[in-house]
Formats: C-alpha cells, structure tokens, sequence
C-alpha cells in the first residue's frame, strides 16, 4: 500500500502514472526538507495526517479503545463526546483544530452552567 522513497511514504495511488505536476512537486519539496535536517521523517508523516478527515481518526482511536477491552458504554459515550466537540467547533480535519475555537467552546459551556466534571468529560 505505501512505498518508501527518502523517507518519505507515498500512497500507492500517488505512484501510479498521471499524478499532478503539483503533487510531485510537493513530494520533491518535502523529500528535500527532509533530506536538509529541516523536518525529521516523522514530522512529515504527521503533515500527512493534517488533511485526514477527523471522524477517520476518531475511527481509529475507536479501535485502539475496543482493543483495549473497554466496556461498550464507555466506547459509545468517547465517541459521542469527540462527535460533538468536533461538530460544535467546526473541526472537520487536525489541521482545522485551534485554542480559540476549543477555549469559546469551554466558555459557552462554563457560561450554561455545565460543570467541570461533564465539561471534562466531553
């Protein structure tokens, strides 16, 4: 699925014939800032990940949860939760997450008079 050209993963899709100029320009970029020591290779593979749709991550966090045993109330109530936050700050991607958008909605709910302990949990 992935191959490995200077450190850098590539979809097996980006690979196939017909990939924009754009796109292997990017590459060609990255590769060079890993090269320089100006990123580390993990660096990159986290930029990778800004554009990922947060429900994919919530998705695989749900994962890591169910093989971790945990019981199907606590599952459903954590996914629930990161459900709305997203939904209720507009976080659509990582890249899209930002302090002032999670701290207006901690505001609004100190100011409905939610507790910590259920601001906590959300």
């Amino acid at each position: 699925m992935f191959s490995t050209i200077d450190r850098i993963a590539l979809p097996s899709t980006a690979t196939a014939a017909g990939s924009s100029a754009s796109f292997l320009a990017d590459l060609e970029r990255r590769a060079e800032l890993v090269r320089a020591n100006v990123i580390t290779a993990s660096e990159n593979e986290i930029a990778d990940h800004q554009s990922t749709p947060l429900a994919d991550h919530f998705t695989a966090f749900e994962a890591f949860l169910r093989a971790k045993c945990v019981t199907k109330v606590y599952l459903a109530n954590t996914r629930r939760y990161l459900d709305q936050l997203a939904l209720d700050c507009n976080f659509l991607r990582l890249s899209d997450l930002r302090r002032e958008a999670f701290e207006a909605w901690l505001v609004t709910k100190i100011d409905a008079g939610v507790s910590a302990r259920t601001r906590n949990a959300n």
